[in-house]
């Protein structure tokens, strides 16, 4: 799986988007719906579910793409979403 990716509430990810929307011309929340229907955009828990219901079907191995401009919080989120304690 190649795929954008997103952990955190919608709070953060609308804060962690603005500059990447603003590029581009759109807002945060147009931004995240888009990113919604392209990629695993949830909750850390959210994240979680999904990637387990992936390895349920098979999926061995994910990589992850974060939007550009998103700030070093997010990728935080993401490894908490995504790597074992």
């Amino acid at each position: 799986v190649y795929t954008f990716a997103l952990a955190g509430s919608e709070r953060e990810q609308e804060s962690w988007l603005t500059p990447e929307a603003d590029a581009l011309g759109t807002t945060p929340r147009q931004l995240l719906r888009w990113l919604r229907t392209t990629g695993l955009v949830d909750s850390i828990d959210g994240v979680r579910e999904r990637l387990a219901a992936l390895e349920a079907v098979g999926t061995s191995q994910a990589i992850f793409c974060l939007p550009s401009r998103t700030p070093p919080d997010a990728l935080e989120a993401l490894a908490e979403a995504t790597l074992d304690e």
